[in-house]
């Protein structure tokens, strides 16, 4: 089978442990979270073999596929943003080793969205600690 990218609805939308309870399901069964929306949703990629058992899961509303159209405007933003969680999430199962942390960008995105990113480690506690 192949690795697909999927919209996964959580049926609790206002509680952030259901979103990582299913990163977690997602994540062993070898997939990734690309993406957590702003309105509660996880775009994730994992095998379409897994999908029913995504489907079924207690905590989820829905699960499709969904498609990127690289020509849309801020497709290579959010390619961008797929890529930087993915790696974060390799380093935290470490399959890759971690590089520099990184360095804030202006937004592609239009004013006022803000994309939920995955998250592993905070590289902003260092700076309050007294780090770079």
């Amino acid at each position: 089978m192949s690795v697909q990218m999927y919209l996964v609805q959580p049926k609790n939308l206002e509680d952030d442990s259901v979103r990582e309870d299913l990163a977690g399901f997602i994540a062993q069964r070898g997939g990734f979270i690309l993406m957590a929306t702003s309105y509660g949703s996880l775009i994730a990629a994992f095998d379409e073999k897994y999908l029913d058992a995504v489907k079924q899961h207690y905590l989820v509303e829905f699960a499709s596929g969904v498609n990127l159209d690289l020509n849309a405007p801020g497709a290579a933003a959010l390619r961008q943003v797929f890529a930087q969680n993915v790696a974060a999430q390799l380093v935290e199962r470490g399959i890759t080793q971690p590089d520099q942390p990184p360095t804030p960008q202006a937004s592609s995105f239009p004013p006022g969205y803000r994309p939920l990113r995955w998250n592993t480690r905070n590289y902003w506690e260092e700076d309050e600690e007294g780090g770079e």
